[in-house]
């Protein structure tokens, strides 16, 4: 099998998948319990995700491999999903056999989900390491501190190398974990670009970007300063600043401006060398030092009051809305500032390492950004009063949201649309500062911070509104209809007359075999694909396509899997009832089907 390819949808799996076998020695002593409780309590695996064992339980040691590979293929797909890989179970186990030198060696069919174009040692590397941790770690009983100290490891080991191969975001929920949880499908074609569902109802995507936004809008909104300029030239709320080279422009644009003040790179994401409320001259020489380390030019802003809300727009709508608080401890009216941030800090220790939120940090930012707010480590606050460590939530500094998505003021939703337009994007994350979301922009104040081309899409705490996201872009699941024209006889004859009659019912139908394509108007379609799934994948592709019509044989159908992972309908053609049958059982164990209907 070649190192990187396009992979096919095999025995009913929601991914595209590949089958490998694997060998387990059965062993004694082997604890199903304490994997669970691993999985469950400390990898931060939900209990209702992990699959069931009955079809193997008549025979003991078929269960134990079958729960080997479950439990591994759960923690392969976990891993997989933390760095932007949405993977729901990670894959399945198909059959298992005792090997045939015996000896309590066992062979088992995995199938396991992966992504496309991307090498498939990867993914195999990362499915033997969780079958390693689950056979050789996950046995034993667990505790506490036990538990952290192996994740830590692998933490610090396994999932930070698969960082650097992820082509997705890391760390939270992205948009295409949503098209799972919606049964979109989706094909990855490299550098993190994926289709996002089939032909004609599909869009090109990265992170959160889509092909209906310009590369003009992304270089407006990579200028923060140029971002601002053009929205108060719009007459909307841009932040007022300058662009500064020095620490005395700096000083100057701040008196300019008026104390306090904000300081930041002019083109860097997710908060990098950002500070804010700066009061005096030596934070401002601090501050400006600290962004300089990003670009020679710095931007000195004049500082709005409030917290960030981001403004999510997608296909000329709003879909959510969030209030952006940064990383705090909520008082009970009898704990300490310090204690509190050390009872947080060991509750976040339910999660496994790669899942946590940052730690709350007791340093001198803490102090500073506490003192703010009146109080200081050995302060109690009253019960449900917050006490935030940092100026602003951040990537390096974590924080949550709060939903606002029913008290956003309809201005403040039309600001946010306008904004869109303005720099001709599709999708865009709007941060408007204001003191309160409940009343109009322009009277509070408040101003656009930022527009943010392919915002990151972070789910959590969000799931209602988020789930706008998907059908604002495709107006759907994504999918065109595709029929399957398998049997005996001439199968392209009978394909291009179903072709002609689907036709006739509206939409550009196309077809193929696993060595003919032609497209809408029954013109011969020149590709390089050699199979019946090479050539309906690149059909799938093409955004020209309203439904395709594939007929194949036997062995065409199951090469390599199919390139979708439903059918409108499936038809046999020449086949007496007791064929039928069993092509269309073999075809259920493969794809979802709507339809099953018999042509001749």
């Amino acid at each position: 099998m070649p190192p990187t390819q396009f992979y096919g949808y095999q025995a009913l799996q929601r991914h595209p998948a590949a089958l490998v076998e694997l060998e387990h020695q059965i062993a004694d002593g082997f604890d199903e319990a304490n994997i669970d409780q691993w999985l469950t309590e400390f990898c931060g695996i939900k209990p209702e995700l992990l699959p069931a064992l009955e079809e193997f339980s008549s025979d003991p040691n078929g269960r134990q491999v079958a729960f080997v590979f479950s439990r591994s293929l759960s923690l392969y797909g976990a891993l997989l999903d933390y760095v932007g890989v949405p993977c729901l179970k990670g894959g399945r186990v198909l059959r298992v056999a005792e090997a045939k030198d015996g000896q309590g060696k066992y062979r088992a069919a995995v199938l396991f989900e992966l992504l496309d174009t991307m090498p498939m040692r990867l993914f195999a590397d990362l499915l033997l390491a969780a079958l390693d941790l689950v056979r050789s770690k996950f046995s034993a009983k667990p505790d506490a501190e036990t538990a952290d100290k192996l994740l830590q490891q692998v933490s610090a080991n396994l999932i930070e190398d698969l960082k650097t191969h992820s082509p997705f975001a890391v760390g939270g929920d992205s948009i295409l974990h949503e098209a799972v949880r919606q049964d979109v499908p989706y094909r990855h074609l490299g550098l993190g670009i994926v289709r996002l569902g089939w032909g004609a109802k599909s869009r090109l995507l990265r992170i959160s970007a889509s092909d209906a936004d310009s590369q003009i809008s992304k270089e407006i909104c990579g200028m923060k300063h140029r971002t601002a300029q053009i929205l108060r030239a719009a007459g909307l709320p841009g932040a007022q600043n300058h662009l500064v080279r020095s620490p005395e422009e700096a000083l100057a644009a701040a008196e300019a401006l008026g104390w306090p003040v904000v300081v930041k790179p002019p083109h860097r994401e997710r908060s990098e060398g950002v500070m804010t409320n700066i009061g005096n001259e030596a934070e401002l020489f601090a501050a400006f030092q600290a962004a300089s380390e990003y670009d020679h030019r710095v931007v000195i802003e004049r500082h709005a009051p409030g917290y960030c809300h981001r403004i999510y727009v997608a296909g000329g709508q709003l879909t959510y809305a969030v209030r952006r608080i940064p990383q705090r401890v909520i008082g009970d009216g009898k704990s300490t500032v310090s204690e509190l941030a050390e009872a947080k800090n060991l509750e976040d220790r339910i999660f496994p390492p790669w899942k946590r939120w940052l730690p709350c940090q007791l340093d001198e930012l803490a102090e500073k950004t506490l003192a703010r707010q009146g109080l200081n480590f050995d302060s109690v606050p009253e019960e449900g009063q917050g006490a935030e460590f940092r100026p602003f939530d951040s990537h390096d500094w974590g924080g949550h949201v709060e939903n606002v998505i029913k008290d956003i003021h309809p201005d403040n939703v039309q600001l946010a649309l306008q904004a869109t337009e303005l720099v001709g994007m599709s999708i865009c994350g709007v941060d408007l500062m204001t003191t309160d979301i409940t009343k109009p922009w322009h009277e509070t104040g408040a101003i656009i911070n930022e527009l943010n081309f392919g915002p990151a899409f972070r789910s959590h705490d969000r799931e209602e509104e988020a789930a706008s996201v998907i059908p604002a872009l495709l107006g759907g699941d994504g999918r065109i209809p595709v029929h399957l024209v398998m049997g005996e006889g001439d199968l392209l004859a009978a394909a291009k007359a179903l072709k002609a009659k689907l036709g006739k019912q509206g939409g550009r139908f196309h077809l193929t075999t696993a060595d003919y394509s032609e497209d809408a108007a029954g013109k011969n379609l020149h590709m390089d694909g050699e199979t019946l799934f090479e050539r309906s994948l690149a059909l799938v592709l093409r955004p020209d396509v309203d439904g395709i019509v594939m007929a194949g044989s036997w062995p065409d159908l199951f090469k390599g899997g199919f390139a979708v992972d439903q059918l409108e309908s499936a038809n046999t053609v020449n086949c007496d009832e007791q064929t039928a049958r069993k092509l269309f059982g073999a075809l259920q164990a493969q794809v979802r089907v709507h339809t099953f209907r018999r042509l001749g």
